[in-house]
């Protein structure tokens, strides 16, 4: 039986496409029969979406099956070697499958950051100076993460650029022919719809249909004259099609092989782009204690615990998307998009006494007519989100997202000083509500923060609830204006020390 794994997606990088994926495959597995998976179309693939649609079959001991009965068809080199490397750890482990795998961000001399080794394996909180870097791990790790999206979504600008005249052609037709050729434009949004749409297209522009209707045949003229003239294309409209298909192949293939081939020069670009600040060479990211996610071999590995990245810093920028949506913010634009997501009962339920904790201390998030609002505990007062205050506003966004079963164990959650906006008792109410979303749903947490209010929270409560949580301190190499991150496992002792020069300065610059 023949798969073709493009049918259930082009962009393999989900939990439910790795499912739908395996719920195709069982049957016929039970059923002793073969099964090719055809990867034609597949523009993106990681180890998580491999391991969500082949370790159930192991689990079910169907690891003989697995290795005589099904074959993967039109994967390049590294996705071979990257199915074939997740096969090989999972059967290792058969008696007991992990999705949560350990994690470090490893940097060295990037900006003012000599050198960190930070562990992403529960709640990290980095801490220091201003200007020591902690802005930059946050979107370093934010930007790397949701990079496989981003670069497909670039890639396909790209390739719809140079296939312009086609799109325009397509988009002639359906202005002024759609109602006489019964052909419906379709929008493309991956390079394997790009392809399959204009190739379709074109078959059917060849159709008898189309060479049998004289009158449109004339009116076609119009265009090709508009769309064409100087392009070089033959004079033949059968002659032309023909060209144009060969033209959408090559410039499919040419961009499909450069999202498998380059994958860490364009997240080198990228970051470049998005920081302003040239990293090549100058992170990894290393899982379980050996596989380097970003290479020297142009292998940019999606990393296989990982399934989305969240970034929130300062929500005043909430307003921009919603009142102006010319002038978007990337992660805010991205975390008010999964909040307005329909909503999972499932979700609900699981996470109902956590939302019910935190709408019984800081209040609750309604949702009417696409718009979210705000409703503070204790007031009848309901306010639109944005126009909240700063605090409602990143409160509101961590509670809806909590409704919404956001937070599971591959979503890596980053707060770049969330106490900023943030009332002393709202920040150990945020804490609270961290340390709980961790040790009820497996969420990570990258913290960057330098309040004593919320490390001291989130200290006390992490102990309290029996949560894990490390501490970085940057500390100053010398006169460099570099910084190392040293390690404090849970203790804030170096940090609160560091804390401690504020109090002095009080001291010195208050009354006698």
């Amino acid at each position: 039986m023949k798969i073709k794994v493009s049918e259930i997606d082009t962009i393999c990088i989900k939990e439910e496409t790795g499912v739908a994926l395996y719920n195709k495959i069982l049957p016929y597995i039970k059923k002793g029969e073969s099964v090719e998976l055809d990867f034609e179309g597949v523009e993106m693939l990681t180890p998580y979406f491999i391991r969500v649609a082949l370790a159930p079959l192991i689990l079910n001991g169907f690891i003989e099956q697995l290795d005589e009965k099904i074959t993967f068809t039109n994967t390049d080199k590294f996705d071979k070697e990257l199915i074939d490397y997740v096969v090989e750890c999972e059967c290792t482990k058969k008696e007991e499958i992990p999705m949560y795998h350990s994690m470090n961000l490893v940097v060295k001399d990037l900006y003012s950051i000599k050198e960190a080794n930070i562990a992403l394996n529960g709640i990290t909180v980095v801490t220091g100076e201003n200007g020591c870097g902690k802005s930059i791990l946050s979107q370093l790790l934010y930007h790397t993460f949701r990079m496989p999206d981003t670069v497909a979504q670039l890639l396909c600008v790209k390739c719809l650029r140079k296939l312009s005249p086609v799109v325009e052609l397509m988009e002639y037709c359906r202005d002024n022919y759609e109602d006489v050729i019964g052909w419906h434009y379709r929008e493309m949004t991956t390079l394997w719809e790009i392809k399959k749409y204009l190739e379709e297209w074109l078959d059917y522009m060849q159709s008898d249909e189309i060479r049998k209707n004289k009158a449109f045949r004339k009116q076609l003229k119009v265009a090709w004259k508009q769309l064409f003239e100087g392009v070089g294309c033959p004079k033949s409209a059968y002659k032309k099609l023909s060209a144009l298909k060969n033209c959408v192949d090559h410039w499919y293939h040419t961009y499909t092989d450069e999202l498998s081939r380059k994958r860490t020069q364009y997240l080198y670009e990228y970051l470049k782009d998005v920081l302003s600040i040239d990293v090549e060479g100058k992170f990894d990211i290393i899982e379980d204690n050996t596989v380097h996610l970003i290479d020297n071999e142009d292998k940019c590995i999606p990393t296989s615990s990982i399934r989305d990245a969240l970034y929130l810093n300062n929500p005043g920028v909430l307003y921009k998307y919603i009142e102006l949506p010319y002038e978007k913010v990337p992660n805010w634009d991205h975390a008010y998009s999964v909040a307005l997501q329909s909503v999972y009962s499932e979700g609900y339920d699981r996470n109902k006494p956590l939302i019910l904790k935190m709408r019984n201390t800081v209040g609750d998030t309604l949702e009417n007519e696409g718009v979210l609002h705000f409703q503070r505990h204790g007031s009848p007062v309901v306010s639109r989100l944005d126009e909240s205050s700063n605090g409602e506003k990143l409160m509101g966004t961590i509670y809806q997202l909590i409704r919404k079963e956001y937070f599971r164990e591959d979503v890596l959650t980053i707060l770049d000083e969330p106490e900023m906006n943030l009332h002393p008792v709202w920040i150990v109410e945020y804490a609270r509500m961290i340390v709980l979303l961790h040790k009820h749903c497996g969420t990570r947490f990258f913290i960057s923060s330098h309040n004593p209010d919320m490390i001291s929270a989130l200290q006390k409560i992490a102990k309290k609830e029996g949560v894990v949580i490390d501490f970085y301190l940057a500390e100053p190499v010398s006169k460099s204006g570099q910084y190392v991150y040293q390690h404090q496992g849970n203790s804030v002792e170096k940090i609160f020390a560091s804390f401690n020069e504020a109090l002095k300065r009080i001291e010195e610059y208050g009354e006698e």
